[in-house]
């Protein structure tokens, strides 16, 4: 019996708690005994701590004794030293830490942490551990059965600042959305109780350090293969896979597959990372000066496998975030007055080998300033860019613009393509945001709507509206910043004026939902669900009871359905026309010798009800030539309604290639559909002839 474990740690409790000396048997040792033993015990005191400061208790699972010190004397902690005969290899002690997991007891104090140092030599091969028993309801210090699980290491900084961290949009319903802070949604104003973003549970700063985005600018983030991700700095950090908010590692013990990643680009030179863009099943980032794609080869994205390889060097913007267009990603390039608008799409020799294309390269002044956002559709086939430009309200020449590139790709490459630019009406002071949802480009315009106050001061309300860019609906007229008559008052007093329509004068006013400036460059129209236009009477009145009624001749307010708005200038303007030729390479050039005559055009309309056609010569003392077409064949109108035809509009030209501007423009809320234009031109070479 003096050989089992069980004896030792009883005969030793019984010497540490009661300060015995002697043979620990049943006659000496009493309740003590396991069983009845001859073990020698000898117990003294050493130091500044003597046994009585500490409390001792028996492991009634296995062979360990505990001890703890009940009043801490002075700063030091106490030494424990274990020693046996054996070379000390069948005995150990731990206080704060021990070399290595095996040996540790099967029971012990609830949520007791202990440090595994492993190696001497390393800090990256320590870790935590901490026990927790078997029953849920023990409180801490008391000692029973359970297992050790790993841990965080003491006084370590745990949690991510909800605070500082991104934010989250959530919808409550149709109407209603809370914006704030990512928390649990609890009651308790404690931030540490509400925070949801997880927090550090294994190793210390220097095994499991926050991620690298902490105490840095969060520039961008994405949502790739079940992770979520921010780019910040010089790094890419991804979540844990299918936890959004696990930016830890959950064991230092073993790096797991789904583990956070957290990358750095692999260029020698510092390399501040912008944007992040999900491409196919790749994923893009984007630098000033170069952009990186997302290695991880066959064994999928794991910690092992990420790695950030240079991609290509062009320049991009630093604030505009690049955007996933069919098979490319478009992204733009400022370089002052102007900026680029560039097509980066992948060559197909390896999933790695990607080019960009400028798609303004033969416009490289006409995007002013520099773009700050850019929105695309593969169902309108378009791409819609914002810039800084200059917005001067009393100018409707020089207002809130979108640049518009529309294209058309087939299987054999991209046939056709165009830039274009989309002027708002005078009185919209800012765009605010802008974006597709299907072939749908939704538009938030802030409006400058006057006010009568005495201070003179401006207000400003936010419009919804909706823009088509895909040519599928059946317009029957053109309006812009559209006010229906489902949010209009027919009811009710305004000043000294009455709503609703008056039969004595046969007139009807009616309140729109904001206030209109007045504009010489503005034509108000109103128009029925069957395309017949209204006479304005007055629009908007103006009076000191404001800006947003509208007087208008006959009886609407018992019409089914109207929309109210206003007609704008529309405009295409053809670019030089030259006869092409190979070169060497093959590439199609301008042939600039000899003389090259235009000496008509054609346009090929469908469903257009009025468009102009128009050859000016601004350098030549020659007056301007107009072709217009009405929408109107002989017999085939009726009266108040708007008619429709497809055919074609000629013009004579007679003048240089180079001489003339050739537009078609409608200026009024009728609709015009371009199909195509053609031109006959003259070549004539005097050097060939000889």
């Amino acid at each position: 019996n003096d050989y089992k474990t069980s004896n030792i740690i009883a005969a030793l409790h019984w010497g540490l708690e009661n300060g015995g000396t002697g043979t620990f048997d049943i006659a000496t040792a009493g309740a003590y005994c396991i069983e009845d033993t001859k073990i020698e015990v000898a117990v003294e005191d050493t130091g500044s701590f003597v046994a009585a400061d500490f409390e001792f208790v028996r492991d009634d699972y296995g062979s360990s004794i505990f001890i703890r010190l009940e009043t801490p004397a002075g700063e030091d902690d106490p030494t424990i030293i274990v020693e046996d005969s054996w070379g000390n290899s069948i005995s150990s002690g731990c206080f704060n830490e021990i070399k290595s997991f095996d040996g540790l007891p099967l029971s012990c104090w609830n949520n007791f942490h202990l440090e595994i140092t492993g190696s001497p030599e390393s800090d990256i091969d320590n870790y935590y551990v901490k026990f927790i028993t078997d029953d849920a309801d023990v409180a801490d210090n008391v000692i029973g059965a359970g297992h050790w699980e790993e841990s965080v290491g003491w006084g370590e900084e745990l949690r991510l600042d909800r605070e500082t961290m991104p934010h989250v949009l959530v919808r409550i319903d149709d109407d209603n959305y809370w914006f704030g802070p990512l928390d649990d949604g609890g009651d308790d104003d404690d931030n540490d109780d509400r925070n949801k973003w997880e927090e550090k549970k294994a190793g210390d700063s220097t095994t499991n350090p926050f991620p690298s985005f902490v105490g840095n600018r969060i520039s961008d983030l994405v949502f790739f293969k079940s992770r979520l991700g921010f780019v910040s700095g010089e790094n890419l950090i991804l979540s844990e896979t299918d936890d959004p908010f696990e930016f830890f590692r959950t064991s230092v013990t073993q790096v797991l597959p789904s583990d956070r990643i957290d990358i750095q680009s692999s260029l020698n030179n510092i390399t501040y990372l912008n944007h992040v863009v999900p491409f196919a099943d790749q994923l893009l980032v984007f630098s000033e000066r170069a952009q990186f794609i997302v290695s991880y080869g066959n064994q999928g994205l794991t910690p092992q496998t990420a790695s950030l390889s240079l991609l290509s060097s062009y320049d991009s913007s630093p604030t505009v975030k690049p955007k996933a267009l069919d098979n490319s990603v478009i992204f733009a390039r400022n370089k002052g007055a102007a900026s680029d608008v560039m097509e980066l799409y992948p060559t197909g020799s390896t999933n790695k080998s990607f080019e960009a294309r400028n798609l303004t390269a033969h416009i490289p002044s006409y995007i002013k300033g520099d773009v700050i956002d850019i929105r695309t559709s593969s169902l309108a086939q378009c791409i819609l860019v914002r810039t800084d430009e200059t917005v001067d309200e009393d100018d409707y020449d020089t207002g809130p613009k979108l640049y518009v590139y529309k294209f058309f790709d087939t299987d054999k490459g991209r046939v056709q393509s165009s830039w274009s630019k989309y002027l708002f009406n005078h009185y919209v002071k800012n765009i605010l945001f802008f974006d597709f949802i299907g072939p749908d480009c939704r538009i938030v315009n802030e409006l400058t709507v006057a006010n009568t106050s005495a201070d003179g001061t401006g207000t400003s309300k936010y419009v919804l509206d909706t823009i088509r860019f895909d040519n599928t609906d059946d317009i029957t007229y053109s309006l812009d910043s559209v006010v229906d008559n489902s949010v209009c008052l027919f009811t009710g007093t305004v000043g000294a004026h009455t709503l609703g329509y008056d039969s004595a004068e046969d007139w009807t006013i009616i309140k729109l939902p904001y206030e209109i400036s007045t504009n010489d460059d503005y034509s108000p129209v109103i128009v029925n669900d069957s395309g017949v236009t209204g006479t304005i009477l007055a629009a908007p009145i103006n009076s000191d009871d404001g800006r947003e009624l509208v007087k208008v001749s006959g009886d609407w307010k018992t019409d089914a359905a109207f929309n109210y708005g206003a007609s704008f200038l529309s405009e295409y303007e053809f670019s030089k026309q030259y006869l092409k030729k190979g070169n060497l390479q093959g590439e199609p050039v301008p042939v600039i010798d000899g003389r090259t005559t235009i000496r008509f055009v054609e346009c090929y309309f469908s469903n257009s009800q009025l468009m102009k056609l128009e050859a000016s010569f601004p350098d030549l003392n020659r007056d301007s030539t107009v072709k217009t077409f009405t929408g109107t064949t002989v017999g085939g109108a009726i009266l108040g309604d708007q008619t429709e035809e497809t055919g074609t509009l000629r013009l004579f030209v007679g003048a240089r290639n180079d001489a003339p501007t050739i537009r078609l423009f409608s200026d009024t809320h009728q609709t015009a559909t371009i199909t195509g234009a053609s031109f006959s031109i003259n070549y004539n070479n005097p050097m060939l002839q000889r």
